[in-house]
């Protein structure tokens, strides 16, 4: 009878475990953030945990910083650099993929601020609750 080496049966092994995945891909938008008559997004300032920055769409006329630490605290900063390019909300929908990293667990956790103005003198801050932050997972 012919033996079989450990190390083929522990490739083996592996080979037959089922394929976990460690990382997904999310689009982040926002709903039900209530802007008042003449309002417009002047600023933005989002705050990700597990996970990192792996595409970001910046609209013309923005200055974005993107702080992708690698212990998977992301921090964003954007503001705008003409008034021109104040946008609506929902101009802020599908510009930031992030990529969850699972191996450190599976809670991803988005918080913020969104700015807003109507004479670009003055601002007002939105706290973004957890129900203004919509996760969609990509394909």
């Amino acid at each position: 009878m012919r033996r079989v080496p450990p190390s083929a049966l522990l490739l083996l092994g592996l080979l037959l475990l089922p394929n976990k995945a460690y990382a997904q891909t999310i689009l982040i938008s926002f709903k039900n953030v209530q802007l008042k008559a003449g309002e417009r997004v002047a600023a933005f300032d989002l705050k990700i945990s597990c996970g990192y920055v792996s595409a970001f769409q910046a609209p013309p006329g923005w200055d974005v910083e993107i702080d992708n630490d690698p212990s998977n605290n992301v921090e964003i900063r954007g503001s705008i650099l003409v008034g021109a390019a104040a946008l609506d909300t929902g101009d802020l929908n599908k510009i930031i993929t992030i990529t969850q990293d699972l191996s450190i667990g599976p809670k991803l956790q988005v918080t913020g601020n969104i700015f807003v103005t109507k004479d670009f003198e003055h601002t007002r801050t939105i706290a973004l609750a957890p129900g203004n932050i919509i996760l969609k997972l990509t394909p």
